[in-house]
């Protein structure tokens, strides 16, 4: 399936990226339902961007009249969620509390912080890993202590192209009959995005969040923006970007709009205000938040809204890929993403970036991926 051909469920879906629906929402969800649609395809979209629970909600509250065997299959396949959202909270539970006794203190990332922080429910934020950042020797430390307690950690990257990666090997373990993977990051920045974000230069103080009984660290709102933004901004090959991540993005900054230093954000990562400008053209922000953020044309809609960058073992992957589309993915990504990646206003030119910035850019990465696989093999 390719980008082209999730177009046109990628859009009807991220009509209920919202934590409520507005009359012109369900305007536009109704019109959208009188379309002919791939409906199987759609809720595999709704799955793969952890939109099933949020969908579900927006059908029940609103009534919403998908097609009869699609509403069943939504149905089964909350109830999946909430038996895999009650194992992961068990498999936190465990995580905290003997990672507490060994004296190592982890900051949660994305899912298990913005469920209870920004969500009416808990339910209505599913994750497909727990993310923790520790220091990267109590990630060393912290990964003995998963051992202990049953999970499978290999010692390095299966595979040497994934060397280098922001977090240790996954760390698998099943409870109550589900698969839970938890990610052990020493930086909670994607390694091919802009940057660094480690629990020893953070900007912002953490704070902490409550997870049912649980009391968990969390990053500070720059450092939060910083990451949230980051985090969609890594490539991808296999789908465009989540649509619960965008709507992570706007959520916090809506909630914390009169919080968080807007002038500090626009001062040391400015590249936040204008990732917050490019969703707008995938999921609208509120007035509120359009006026702190500026320069936001309404009438701007950029080519490619949602396509991240292709990702290296992706285009190497697909065999039935010339040389040439290949090269293409990597070189010459979405205006869209360009403009979301480099920091460049949506009214403004490209030139320099996608002829000679870009291109710098890719060249590094690949550099960097060689040197770390080729001292990979050193003793």
């Amino acid at each position: 399936m390719s980008y082209l051909e999730d177009t046109s469920n990628y859009f009807f879906l991220s009509l209920f990226a919202r934590a409520t629906l507005t009359e012109e929402g369900l305007q536009s969800i109704n019109s959208e339902l009188e379309k002919e649609r791939d409906w199987d395809g759609f809720l595999r979209m709704a799955q793969s961007h952890n939109m099933i629970p949020l969908l579900e909600h927006h059908v029940q509250e609103n009534n919403i009249a998908l097609p009869a065997d699609q509403l069943l299959l939504l149905k089964a396949m909350m109830m999946e969620h909430k038996a895999l959202l009650l194992a992961r909270f068990e498999a936190i539970k465990e995580i905290d509390h003997y990672l507490r006794l060994e004296n190592l203190y982890f900051i949660g990332l994305k899912g298990i912080i913005l469920a209870p922080m920004l969500y009416a429910k808990n339910e209505l934020r599913p994750m497909r890993d727990i993310d923790i950042l520790l220091s990267k020797g109590d990630c060393i430390k912290a990964a003995e202590v998963l051992r202990k307690l049953g999970f499978a950690i290999p010692y390095a990257q299966e595979n040497r192209w994934e060397e280098g990666l922001q977090h240790l090997p996954d760390a698998i373990k099943n409870y109550n009959g589900f698969q839970i993977t938890v990610e052990l990051h020493h930086d909670a920045i994607h390694r091919d995005a802009s940057g660094n974000l480690q629990s020893d230069n953070l900007l912002s103080e953490t704070s902490i969040v409550e997870l049912n009984d649980l009391q968990l660290n969390t990053l500070g709102h720059i450092d939060m923006l910083n990451q949230l933004c980051r985090h969609i901004q890594g490539p991808d090959g296999e789908r465009l970007i989540k649509l619960i991540s965008m709507l992570d993005i706007v959520l916090y900054a809506e909630k914390f709009i009169s919080d968080i230093s807007w002038q500090e954000v626009k001062n040391t990562q400015p590249h936040v205000l204008n990732t917050l400008r490019c969703i707008h053209m995938v999921i609208p922000l509120s007035v509120e938040l359009k006026l702190v953020i500026g320069d936001i044309d309404d009438n701007t809609l950029l080519e490619g809204r949602g396509v991240p960058m292709g990702s290296f073992r992706y285009a190497l992957s697909r065999n039935d890929w010339g040389f040439r589309k290949k090269i293409a993915s990597l070189f010459n990504p979405s205006q869209w993403w360009m403009h979301m990646y480099y920091g460049v206003l949506p009214q403004d030119s490209l030139t320099m970036v996608r002829y000679v910035i870009h291109p710098f850019t890719v060249l590094r990465i690949i550099f960097r991926r060689f040197l770390v696989t080729v001292t990979s093999f050193l003793p």
